[in-house]
């Protein structure tokens, strides 16, 4: 059926040379002339090997986007009925999920749950995803903040950022914050520009953690952003405050620090450039000062 988009799985058993048959994770009923919106999914692999996937999506009762979440205890083969977390008169967007050492579950999401502006939000879960905290508001901006990612590190801290519009330059930058198990830390901007930020993501690696993003002179339909184009940036916490930025790539976009993942003790970065991905590595060009 058009536009009946819901969330598939499939899983490489030989490193991605082959790929088992992609398949719905857990149908989402929809509901008569209208698209069913599943989209934005983000995967964990959890302790002992449990998976969990949130997204977004509609359903036949909610007309706005909520989040959803679905857990295989059997490597993907079968999947838990989908379920929404919490519900909310607004609609949910783009979840990433972590989860810590003991095992509790952390969702975030942005939303405006009844305020006026988009927020950064959280809930958690201490029996594996069964039931859900009231969403907690972590950015507490009076102005709009959205697409939220998060990363944990090996001493159970969360980091998390996000893209959030200032009053002041009259631009979005890139926010950051992170939990030591008890409160948030007050988000803090990631780098200075002139330019608009958007899309970061995060990522720990080397016992550092890394912030991507980039940046464009243009507005590009803020605050539901569409860009076109844009410069790729980098930079890592050394102790509490970051490293100036770095040039990750001219005319690219959406670059992603591939957290737990390195090689020769070189961190992995993918971005876009013209509709294509092209993977690079810390030490390698133009990353040489870092």
């Amino acid at each position: 059926m058009e536009n009946n988009r819901q969330i598939k799985y499939a899983k490489s058993l030989d490193g991605g040379d082959t790929w088992s048959t992609a398949a719905n994770v857990s149908y989402v009923d929809g509901f008569n002339g209208q698209s069913l919106w599943q989209e934005h999914p983000d995967i964990l692999v959890g302790k002992d090997d449990t998976l969990f996937i949130v997204w977004e999506g509609k359903d036949k009762n909610t007309s706005n986007q909520q989040i959803k979440f679905s857990k295989s205890l059997d490597g993907g083969s079968s999947w838990s009925s989908w379920k929404n977390i919490k519900s909310a008169n607004n609609s949910q967007s783009r979840p990433t999920l972590v989860q810590d050492s003991s095992g509790k579950l952390y969702v975030f999401t942005y939303s405006k749950n009844g305020l006026s502006n988009q927020q950064i939000w959280v809930t958690s879960s201490d029996d594996g995803g069964d039931s859900w905290s009231d969403w907690s508001n972590i950015a507490n901006s009076k102005t709009d903040s959205r697409h939220v990612d998060a990363t944990i590190d090996t001493s159970n801290n969360i980091h998390t950022t996000w893209r959030q519009y200032d009053t002041k330059t009259k631009r979005t930058k890139i926010y950051y914050s992170f939990f030591d198990g008890s409160v948030w830390s007050k988000p803090m901007a990631v780098a200075l520009s002139k330019d608009y930020q958007y899309f970061s993501q995060i990522g720990e690696s080397q016992g550092k953690i890394f912030i991507t993003w980039f940046e464009t002179t243009n507005k590009y339909e803020f605050p539901e952003e569409d860009p076109k184009e844009g410069n790729s940036y980098i930079t890592y916490l050394d102790g509490d405050k970051f490293q100036d930025k770095f040039l990750i790539s001219t005319n690219s976009y959406y670059p992603n620090v591939v957290p737990k993942l390195n090689q020769n003790n070189k961190t992995f970065i993918l971005y876009s450039l013209k509709d294509k991905f092209f993977p690079i590595y810390f030490g390698e060009a133009p990353l040489n000062s870092l």
